[in-house]
């Protein structure tokens, strides 16, 4: 069932990806653990999606989201009534709404580049 839950993340995420101006590829064929199963791509960077690990009944499920070429990693855990959760990668929550606003400001940090739905930083001063 763990394919199943990634398919559905899948499927949240690609229209707000898109929506942020990124290419998103999903692989061709079935979802694997430890193979990357999509990519947001933008001009210069891109996110790798990979399912990583699971629990002994397969939930929740862990997909590694990482951005190349600045290897920043996170995870995705969930999904709990619906709701994924993003961690580090010691696994210390981070606390964010699971939205479409939240999730780009999140992909702007690991690509370490503007997003275009992301809300700009406000200047001190």
């Amino acid at each position: 069932m763990w394919e199943k839950s990634i398919e559905e993340l899948l499927d949240t995420i690609q229209p707000w990806l898109e929506r942020g101006g990124l290419e998103f590829v999903r692989s061709e064929g079935p979802i694997l653990a430890g193979e990357i199963c999509a990519r947001a791509v933008s001009a210069t960077t891109e996110v790798l999606f990979e399912p990583a690990e699971f629990t002994a009944n397969k939930t929740p499920t862990i997909v590694r989201l990482y951005g190349i070429p600045y290897l920043r990693q996170v995870f995705l855990v969930g999904p709990v009534a619906g709701v994924w959760e993003v961690t580090t990668t010691s696994h210390v929550p981070f606390r964010m709404r699971w939205n479409e606003e939240e999730f780009l400001g999140l992909i702007s940090d690991v690509l370490n580049e503007p997003v275009s739905k992301r809300i700009p930083a406000t200047k001190a001063g």
